[in-house]
């Protein structure tokens, strides 16, 4: 049975699912019966903030007095809400790895200068919707005798080097240091580089990319 489309002729036995009335009866009361099997399964998705939906945020964003950006995706609204619970105090080094664990996965780096008094945490570029809300959680979870550096990892020069001019410069500057895929874009420009426009003029752009 898919629990997305809920037929009670399912539940019926064998010898009555072909009558005409049985069959007809669970055509009238399918509809309903789905949207309550809906209705139920967002009520209780919404309990849990890994599976909330745009209800579900909202609901906790007003709790929580949060305003959410507007390019904020359901994934990133609901990472600011897990934010915001967990920020309580009194929090330990580790209790912060663990935290940010949570929220950015292994896309970040943390590092304790115990002699300079000094936290440093890079993000991925990956994690860019999640770079506001990881600061304004260290703010107010470090102590503050802490001076807190909180930056992402751009692209660095060791990534462009194998690259020639001639390809970059078709990226600005502020391409080539942001750019979440930059290499790999480069790469499928060089790949296809390699094909002649006679070659490839039977393709849309769409066949290109799935191929590459």
């Amino acid at each position: 049975m898919n629990r997305d489309n809920i037929d009670i002729l399912d539940y019926l036995p064998d010898i009555i699912k072909d009558v005409t009335e049985y069959q007809e009866i669970a055509n009238a009361e399918n509809p309903s019966i789905n949207s309550l099997w809906g209705n139920h399964r967002k009520a209780f998705n919404n309990q849990f903030i890994n599976t909330l939906d745009e209800q579900g945020c909202a609901r906790w964003e007003k709790m929580l007095d949060i305003t959410p950006k507007g390019t904020a995706t359901i994934e990133d609204r609901r990472l600011a809400i897990l934010a915001r619970i967990n920020a309580s105090l009194p929090y330990t080094y580790r209790q912060l790895e663990n935290f940010l664990r949570n929220i950015c996965d292994d896309d970040y780096t943390m590092t304790l200068d115990n002699e300079n008094y000094t936290l440093t945490v890079l993000l991925s570029l990956s994690r860019q919707n999640q770079f506001d809300e990881v600061s304004n959680l260290l703010a107010k979870v470090i102590p503050a005798n802490l001076i807190c550096n909180v930056s992402l990892k751009y692209n660095q020069y060791k990534i462009i080097k194998p690259y020639r001019y001639r390809l970059l410069v078709n990226y600005t500057c502020h391409e080539i240091r942001v750019e979440e895929n930059f290499a790999d874009d480069v790469n499928e420009y060089l790949e296809l580089e390699s094909y002649s426009y006679a070659s490839l003029e039977d393709y849309t752009l769409k066949d290109i990319a799935i191929t590459l």
